[in-house]
């Protein structure tokens, strides 16, 4: 069920045979607030267990899918998919893991060229979407890092 803050006003339900749930259709960045209860049928009638303790989500743009390819011997274009929703997109250029950033820059378009780089290097990427919601970036997951070689 998906309620109010304290949990007794029921906004919506949803009935599922999974171990998990996915609710479409929420805002980027408020909190929905949720709590879920088991059934088993006894005699044709369905039997409610407890609600569960209230769970928090707050919803981000999807993660893109990144791809990077060199255009010349010193620039590489990384391009990404569209995310329903997104304000602008985060690429980052990392280490081969995608733990350490060594640049970054902010853009509303769906590619970046970054130029200058040495010749016969390999160059590391990753990208995500953010929404500007009430003058903040709320930021969405990291794309798999992706690598082209100049």
């Amino acid at each position: 069920c998906r309620t109010s803050k304290s949990g007794s006003t029921v906004y919506a339900r949803a009935r599922t045979t999974s171990k998990s749930y996915t609710s479409t259709g929420r805002r980027t960045g408020l909190t929905y607030t949720f709590k879920v209860r088991a059934y088993r049928m006894v005699n044709g009638k369905r039997v409610y267990g407890r609600y569960s303790s209230l769970v928090k989500a707050k919803p981000v743009p999807a993660r893109p899918v990144a791809k990077a390819a060199p255009i010349s011997k010193k620039s590489i274009r990384v391009s990404w998919n569209a995310v329903r929703g997104a304000s602008g997109y985060e690429v980052c250029r990392t280490s081969k893991s995608g733990a350490t950033v060594y640049g970054r820059i902010f853009t509303r378009s769906r590619s970046y060229v970054n130029t200058g780089r040495r010749t016969g290097t390999t160059y590391y990427y990753k990208v995500r979407a953010y929404r500007k919601v009430d003058g903040k970036r709320v930021c969405g997951r990291f794309s798999a890092v992706v690598k082209a070689k100049t």
